[in-house]
Protein backbone atom coordinates (compact mmCIF):
# COMPACT_ATOMS: atom_id res chain seq x y z
CA UNK A 1 0.00 0.00 0.00
CA UNK A 2 1.56 3.53 -0.81
CA UNK A 3 0.09 6.35 0.40
CA UNK A 4 0.39 9.56 -1.16
CA UNK A 5 -0.69 13.46 -1.34
CA UNK A 6 -2.44 14.73 -4.36
CA UNK A 7 -3.77 18.27 -5.06
CA UNK A 8 -3.74 22.31 -4.94
CA UNK A 9 -2.63 24.92 -2.29
CA UNK A 10 -0.04 27.47 -1.54
CA UNK A 11 1.54 27.74 -4.85
CA UNK A 12 3.02 24.07 -5.04
CA UNK A 13 2.15 23.78 -8.88
CA UNK A 14 3.01 21.03 -10.76
CA UNK A 15 5.81 19.13 -8.45
CA UNK A 16 3.24 19.02 -5.40
CA UNK A 17 0.13 19.90 -6.56
CA UNK A 18 -0.55 17.53 -9.43
CA UNK A 19 -3.91 15.06 -8.90
CA UNK A 20 -2.66 12.20 -10.75
CA UNK A 21 -5.76 9.14 -10.01
CA UNK A 22 -6.85 8.98 -13.69
CA UNK A 23 -2.79 8.16 -14.42
CA UNK A 24 -2.67 5.68 -11.81
CA UNK A 25 -6.17 3.93 -12.51
CA UNK A 26 -5.49 3.30 -16.14
CA UNK A 27 -3.41 0.12 -15.16
CA UNK A 28 -5.38 -3.00 -14.35
CA UNK A 29 -5.44 -4.57 -11.02
CA UNK A 30 -4.11 -1.27 -8.74
CA UNK A 31 -6.55 -0.47 -5.83
CA UNK A 32 -6.97 3.39 -6.63
CA UNK A 33 -8.72 4.44 -3.42
CA UNK A 34 -9.55 8.13 -2.55
CA UNK A 35 -11.29 8.86 0.53
CA UNK A 36 -13.00 11.98 1.70
CA UNK A 37 -13.96 11.85 4.83
CA UNK A 38 -12.14 11.70 8.39
CA UNK A 39 -14.23 8.28 8.86
CA UNK A 40 -13.33 7.00 5.33
CA UNK A 41 -9.60 8.38 5.83
CA UNK A 42 -9.04 5.81 8.52
CA UNK A 43 -11.32 2.93 8.06
CA UNK A 44 -9.83 2.48 4.47
CA UNK A 45 -6.57 2.99 5.21
CA UNK A 46 -6.70 0.10 7.50
CA UNK A 47 -8.45 -1.81 4.62
CA UNK A 48 -5.73 -1.10 1.95
CA UNK A 49 -2.84 -2.34 4.78
CA UNK A 50 -4.76 -5.64 4.88
CA UNK A 51 -5.46 -5.99 1.53
CA UNK A 52 -3.37 -7.97 -0.42
CA UNK A 53 -3.54 -6.38 -3.63
CA UNK A 54 -1.59 -3.46 -4.70
CA UNK A 55 -3.04 0.08 -3.37
CA UNK A 56 -2.55 3.60 -4.42
CA UNK A 57 -4.33 5.81 -1.18
CA UNK A 58 -4.79 8.98 -2.23
CA UNK A 59 -5.24 11.70 -0.11
CA UNK A 60 -6.28 15.26 -0.87
CA UNK A 61 -4.22 17.72 0.95
CA UNK A 62 -7.56 20.13 2.13
CA UNK A 63 -9.38 16.93 2.93
CA UNK A 64 -7.15 16.89 5.83
CA UNK A 65 -8.93 20.20 6.84
CA UNK A 66 -12.56 17.99 6.83
CA UNK A 67 -13.78 17.21 10.81
CA UNK A 68 -16.37 13.83 11.63
CA UNK A 69 -16.60 12.00 14.70
CA UNK A 70 -14.31 8.71 14.03
CA UNK A 71 -14.55 5.83 15.86
CA UNK A 72 -11.15 4.90 18.29
CA UNK A 73 -11.45 1.12 17.49
CA UNK A 74 -9.35 0.37 14.34
CA UNK A 75 -12.21 -0.92 11.98
CA UNK A 76 -11.59 -1.39 7.94
CA UNK A 77 -14.03 0.20 6.31
CA UNK A 78 -15.01 -1.03 2.77
CA UNK A 79 -12.90 -0.42 -0.51
CA UNK A 80 -15.96 -0.05 -2.41
CA UNK A 81 -18.24 2.54 -3.60
CA UNK A 82 -19.51 5.41 -4.58
CA UNK A 83 -21.30 6.20 -1.70
CA UNK A 84 -24.48 8.20 -1.71
CA UNK A 85 -24.93 10.56 0.87
CA UNK A 86 -27.60 12.91 -0.36
CA UNK A 87 -30.88 11.64 -2.20
CA UNK A 88 -32.14 14.05 -4.83
CA UNK A 89 -34.64 13.26 -8.17
CA UNK A 90 -33.62 15.76 -10.88
CA UNK A 91 -29.73 15.44 -11.44
CA UNK A 92 -27.09 12.60 -10.25
CA UNK A 93 -23.74 14.06 -9.11
CA UNK A 94 -20.46 12.35 -8.45
CA UNK A 95 -17.48 13.71 -7.15
CA UNK A 96 -14.35 12.50 -5.59
CA UNK A 97 -11.89 13.67 -3.10
CA UNK A 98 -12.01 17.29 -2.00
CA UNK A 99 -14.09 18.13 -5.01
CA UNK A 100 -16.85 16.31 -3.19
CA UNK A 101 -16.99 18.77 0.07
CA UNK A 102 -17.25 21.47 -2.82
CA UNK A 103 -20.28 19.80 -4.33
CA UNK A 104 -21.90 19.12 -0.90
CA UNK A 105 -21.91 22.99 -0.63
CA UNK A 106 -23.39 23.31 -4.63
CA UNK A 107 -25.58 20.52 -3.47
CA UNK A 108 -26.91 22.45 -0.81
CA UNK A 109 -27.46 25.91 -2.65
CA UNK A 110 -29.55 23.86 -5.25
CA UNK A 111 -31.84 22.90 -3.38
CA UNK A 112 -32.85 25.74 -2.16
CA UNK A 113 -33.14 26.77 -5.71
CA UNK A 114 -35.43 23.61 -5.99
CA UNK A 115 -33.40 20.98 -7.83
CA UNK A 116 -32.80 17.82 -6.13
CA UNK A 117 -29.41 16.26 -6.48
CA UNK A 118 -28.56 12.55 -5.81
CA UNK A 119 -25.05 12.86 -4.79
CA UNK A 120 -22.11 10.36 -4.47
CA UNK A 121 -18.48 10.18 -3.47
CA UNK A 122 -16.56 8.27 -5.49
CA UNK A 123 -14.60 6.78 -3.07
CA UNK A 124 -12.79 4.11 -5.11
CA UNK A 125 -11.44 4.85 -8.58
CA UNK A 126 -10.59 1.24 -9.64
CA UNK A 127 -12.18 -0.80 -9.71
CA UNK A 128 -14.58 1.24 -10.97
CA UNK A 129 -18.36 0.06 -10.24
CA UNK A 130 -21.51 2.46 -11.29
CA UNK A 131 -24.29 0.01 -11.01
CA UNK A 132 -25.84 2.31 -8.29
CA UNK A 133 -24.72 5.82 -10.26
CA UNK A 134 -26.44 4.04 -13.18
CA UNK A 135 -29.51 3.44 -11.33
CA UNK A 136 -29.74 6.88 -10.57
CA UNK A 137 -28.77 8.56 -14.08
CA UNK A 138 -32.04 6.24 -14.82
CA UNK A 139 -34.25 8.31 -12.88
CA UNK A 140 -33.21 11.35 -13.33
CA UNK A 141 -31.55 11.50 -16.89
CA UNK A 142 -28.84 13.63 -15.72
CA UNK A 143 -25.15 13.00 -15.03
CA UNK A 144 -22.63 15.48 -13.46
CA UNK A 145 -19.07 14.11 -12.47
CA UNK A 146 -16.41 16.41 -10.94
CA UNK A 147 -13.43 15.31 -10.28
CA UNK A 148 -9.94 16.58 -8.73
CA UNK A 149 -8.22 15.72 -11.90
CA UNK A 150 -7.59 16.70 -15.46
CA UNK A 151 -10.98 16.79 -17.82
CA UNK A 152 -9.72 15.33 -21.04
CA UNK A 153 -9.29 11.67 -20.21
CA UNK A 154 -10.11 11.93 -16.77
CA UNK A 155 -12.61 9.92 -14.32
CA UNK A 156 -14.91 12.25 -15.04
CA UNK A 157 -14.75 10.93 -19.22
CA UNK A 158 -14.57 7.05 -18.52
CA UNK A 159 -17.30 7.42 -15.85
CA UNK A 160 -19.88 9.31 -18.40
CA UNK A 161 -19.07 7.01 -20.92
CA UNK A 162 -19.63 4.00 -18.88
CA UNK A 163 -23.32 5.54 -18.19
CA UNK A 164 -24.17 6.53 -21.55
CA UNK A 165 -23.29 3.05 -22.59
CA UNK A 166 -25.76 1.57 -19.97
CA UNK A 167 -28.80 4.26 -20.11
CA UNK A 168 -28.13 5.84 -23.29
CA UNK A 169 -32.20 6.15 -23.83
CA UNK A 170 -32.64 7.68 -20.28
CA UNK A 171 -30.61 10.69 -20.63
CA UNK A 172 -32.77 13.79 -20.74
CA UNK A 173 -29.45 15.61 -21.27
CA UNK A 174 -25.69 15.11 -22.50
CA UNK A 175 -23.66 14.55 -19.28
CA UNK A 176 -21.21 17.14 -18.56
CA UNK A 177 -17.86 16.60 -16.43
CA UNK A 178 -16.04 19.31 -14.60
CA UNK A 179 -12.02 19.02 -14.31
CA UNK A 180 -8.99 20.84 -14.39
CA UNK A 181 -8.06 22.55 -17.85
CA UNK A 182 -5.34 21.16 -20.41
CA UNK A 183 -2.84 22.64 -18.95
CA UNK A 184 -0.03 22.34 -16.24
CA UNK A 185 -0.85 22.99 -12.70
CA UNK A 186 0.16 27.06 -12.23
CA UNK A 187 2.12 27.93 -9.04
CA UNK A 188 0.77 31.74 -9.88
CA UNK A 189 -2.22 32.43 -7.15
CA UNK A 190 -3.60 34.43 -10.25
CA UNK A 191 -3.57 31.43 -12.35
CA UNK A 192 -4.64 29.41 -9.70
CA UNK A 193 -7.91 30.81 -9.51
CA UNK A 194 -8.52 30.27 -12.97
CA UNK A 195 -7.62 26.82 -13.12
CA UNK A 196 -9.18 25.33 -9.99
CA UNK A 197 -13.24 24.82 -10.42
CA UNK A 198 -15.44 25.69 -7.36
CA UNK A 199 -18.23 25.30 -5.78
CA UNK A 200 -20.15 27.53 -7.69
CA UNK A 201 -18.90 26.28 -11.24
CA UNK A 202 -20.52 22.84 -9.88
CA UNK A 203 -23.71 24.36 -8.88
CA UNK A 204 -24.06 26.20 -12.35
CA UNK A 205 -23.07 23.47 -14.71
CA UNK A 206 -26.00 21.57 -12.42
CA UNK A 207 -28.48 24.21 -12.62
CA UNK A 208 -27.52 24.71 -16.34
CA UNK A 209 -28.15 20.85 -17.17
CA UNK A 210 -31.54 21.03 -15.01
CA UNK A 211 -32.83 23.82 -17.17
CA UNK A 212 -32.80 26.68 -14.70
CA UNK A 213 -32.72 30.00 -16.50
CA UNK A 214 -29.55 32.13 -16.87
CA UNK A 215 -30.60 34.73 -14.32
CA UNK A 216 -31.01 32.08 -11.53
CA UNK A 217 -27.95 30.45 -12.35
CA UNK A 218 -26.15 33.56 -12.05
CA UNK A 219 -27.60 34.18 -8.68
CA UNK A 220 -26.30 30.71 -7.33
CA UNK A 221 -23.35 31.63 -8.46
CA UNK A 222 -23.01 34.44 -6.97
CA UNK A 223 -24.01 33.41 -3.62
CA UNK A 224 -21.61 30.66 -3.17
CA UNK A 225 -18.38 32.68 -4.33
CA UNK A 226 -19.90 35.59 -1.92
CA UNK A 227 -19.21 32.89 0.79
CA UNK A 228 -15.65 32.17 0.49
CA UNK A 229 -15.05 35.74 -0.79
CA UNK A 230 -12.98 36.70 2.27
CA UNK A 231 -11.00 33.42 2.32
CA UNK A 232 -7.62 32.81 0.37
CA UNK A 233 -8.15 30.91 -2.68
CA UNK A 234 -5.31 28.90 -1.49
CA UNK A 235 -6.96 27.55 1.65
CA UNK A 236 -9.74 25.79 1.99
CA UNK A 237 -13.17 26.84 2.93
CA UNK A 238 -13.80 26.93 6.94
CA UNK A 239 -16.45 24.76 6.60
CA UNK A 240 -13.91 21.90 5.88
CA UNK A 241 -11.85 23.21 8.34
CA UNK A 242 -9.82 20.65 11.10
CA UNK A 243 -6.51 19.56 12.13
CA UNK A 244 -3.91 19.05 9.15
Amino acid sequence: MVRLIVGRGWGQGPQHSQSLEALFAQIPGLKVVLPTTASDAKGMLLAAIKDDNPVVFLEHRWVHYAMEHVPAEAVPAPLDGPKKIRKGDDLTLLASSYMTLEAIRAAEALGREGVGVDLFDLRVARPLTLSAVIASVKRTGRLLTVDTGWRAFGLGAEISAQVVEACFEHLKAAPKRIGLPGHPTPSSRALAKAYYPTSGDIAAAAADLSGLNETRIASLRQTLDAERSDVPFDIPHPSFKGPF
